[in-house]
């Protein structure tokens, strides 16, 4: 017995196009290039970043473009919490309108402020870093340090208000050369905030010693110079250990 075996091809064209006498497929959309964004956020002052002293103020207007008529849903947050301080205030101005004002700010109000809206099922946000730091200010603006006596101790303050968390790094030189590691002759103390000149000698120890203060934290750089054993005596000390140096380099 001769047997015939029918077989069915079923064609599915899946987004066939057919111009003419000519079939091909049409392409897929991409999503993101038909996709409608909604809401738009934009910060005011426009800014990714703010730096500014402890104690300053900061406000920012994150306002929400919308197409249509939608409700948004706006709103301010901060990584770690937005009112542990008490200095940050959030205030609702309309649907569209919210700001943030920070008053009286302290290191701790420092972090990423969000910002961040919500309307017909969308949601969209944006971030600013801002950033508090520590002006540094030394505790002591004595440049003078003069009647010592020989052989004395002579304890030299380069210290500096500081906040809690920040890096201070101070380093000290003289005559622009960095104090040699010498622990008979010098002793640092309070993370090297105070210099200690051990068993003065007015015929080697007079000059002009300069402390550098860097907050590791900011980058900022503070230096306060100091005319140890008079200002008369520093400079002239200074005078002649820059002729010195001069004339070495001549011969």
């Amino acid at each position: 017995m001769r047997r015939v075996i029918f077989v069915l091809a079923t064609f599915v064209a899946i987004g066939e196009a057919t111009v003419g006498n000519t079939v091909g497929i049409a392409p897929i959309p991409d999503s993101e290039s038909v996709k409608t964004d909604k809401v738009r956020l934009v910060i005011t002052p426009s800014t990714a970043t703010v730096q500014r002293p402890i104690g300053a103020e900061v406000h920012l207007m994150c306002r929400a473009d919308v197409t249509g008529d939608d409700n948004v849903g706006l709103m301010w947050t901060k990584n770690n919490g937005i009112d542990k301080t008490g200095n940050v205030k959030v205030n609702k101005l309309d649907d569209r309108n919210i700001a943030l004002v920070i008053s009286n700010a302290t290191v701790a109000d420092s972090g990423f402020y969000e910002c961040s809206a919500s309307s017909a099922g969308q949601f969209v946000k944006t971030t600013v870093d801002i950033f508090f730091f520590n002006e540094l200010r030394f505790l002591d603006m004595n440049s003078h340090i003069d009647n010592i006596l020989a052989t004395a101790a002579v304890n030299i303050s380069c210290r500096v208000h500081q906040s809690e968390g920040e890096v201070i790094k101070t380093s000290w030189t003289k005559y622009g050369e960095q104090l040699p590691a010498n622990p008979e002759k010098f002793a640092f103390f309070s993370g090297g905030g105070i210099l200690q000149i051990k068993d003065f000698d007015p015929a080697n120890d007079v000059g002009e010693y300069v402390c550098v203060v860097e907050n590791l934290t900011t980058g900022i750089k503070i230096k306060h110079s100091f005319a140890v054993g008079g200002h008369i005596n520093a400079k002239r000390a200074t005078c002649v250990n820059h002729c010195r140096n001069f004339c070495s380099n001549l011969f």
